[in-house]
């Protein structure tokens, strides 16, 4: 499936090896083009898992016939997101060595040829690190959407670093050290997994993607960047979500603050803090000022 390797070894070092888990759910034509751009790498140092939840679109079909390679496991509609990263990961944990990597990826994202071979490079210069992709989107793939997120812990405020900047501004192998990072595009050690455990599937089913790295590094201390050699392409307009919408309805506030899809769901931000909270008077501030932050947004946009 892989192309023949430009990744270089350094001398006395090793080449490590990348799991790729990628969670699917009836998007045939996303995880197509994912796995595709992925097929093109400059590295053979990886593998794909992927884990499809139960699509009854055929794109379980299509990766058995177009991506042979690729290793798939199946559940049954019931996993969701976190579900199925972990049935990935823990895959992966059964194949891989201790100086091996997980990448964490999602299917409605491309990645250019030296996108693999990017993240091991940085890891080499970062080691212990977990580190997260810079993205853009398909029609501008030169102008970033998001350069990693920082957050101010005492009042909740969340900031998209250089956004509208251009990559051509960044030299090669410059990262940024963030507060956040999610599911599109992150690369751990394996031993996060061993050491810190797994997604947190009591509490999420499917927006969970940023608890894991905040606990790795709250609790267990690695450090998080973000490196603007590791570039994902999302597509404009993919999403379907109630957090896109530019206004609200009354109708509308159900499915924004309790929906499973929603990434502003406030008891799952309540589950975020408490996991990564040093203590509960920490807990109490933070997550007030996290839910104001919320439906402050949602009041903005509301349109009676």
């Amino acid at each position: 499936m892989h192309a023949e390797s430009n990744f270089v070894e350094e001398p006395g070092g090793t080449v490590n090896f990348v799991f790729v888990v990628i969670p699917v759910f009836n998007r045939k034509e996303f995880t197509h083009d994912c796995l595709a751009s992925l097929q093109k790498q400059d590295t053979a140092n990886f593998t794909v898992i992927v884990v499809d939840d139960g699509s009854t679109d055929g794109t379980g079909e299509m990766i058995r016939q177009r991506f042979p390679d690729t290793i798939l496991l199946e559940g049954d509609g019931s996993l969701w997101w976190v579900g199925s990263i972990n049935k990935g990961i823990c895959h992966a944990l059964s194949l891989c060595q201790d100086d091996d990597f997980i990448l964490v990826i999602n299917d409605d994202l491309v990645v250019p040829s030296n996108y693999v071979s990017s993240l091991l490079n940085a890891a080499n210069l970062h080691p212990e690190t977990i580190i997260g992709s810079v993205e853009t989107i398909n029609n501008a793939k030169h102008i970033i959407k998001s350069g990693g997120v920082t957050v101010n812990w005492s009042t909740a405020k969340h900031k998209v670093l250089n956004k509208g900047k251009s990559l051509e501004q960044f030299p090669s192998c410059y990262t940024v050290e963030v507060d956040s990072l999610t599911g599109r595009g992150t690369l751990f050690p394996s031993k996060v997994f061993r050491e810190v455990g797994l997604y947190d599937g009591i509490h999420f089913k499917q927006c969970g993607d940023t608890e894991l790295p905040l606990r790795a590094n709250f609790k267990f201390g690695y450090p998080l960047i973000v490196s603007y050699d590791a570039v994902v392409i999302s597509y404009q307009g993919s999403k379907n979500n109630i957090n896109d919408k530019k206004t609200y309805t009354l109708s509308d506030l159900k499915e924004y603050f309790f929906s499973i899809r929603s990434h502003y769901n406030l008891i799952d931000k309540f589950w975020i803090a408490s996991n990564i909270a040093p203590n509960r008077a920490w807990l109490l501030r933070y997550y007030l000022f996290d839910a104001a932050r919320v439906i402050g947004h949602f009041m903005i946009r509301l349109r009676l």
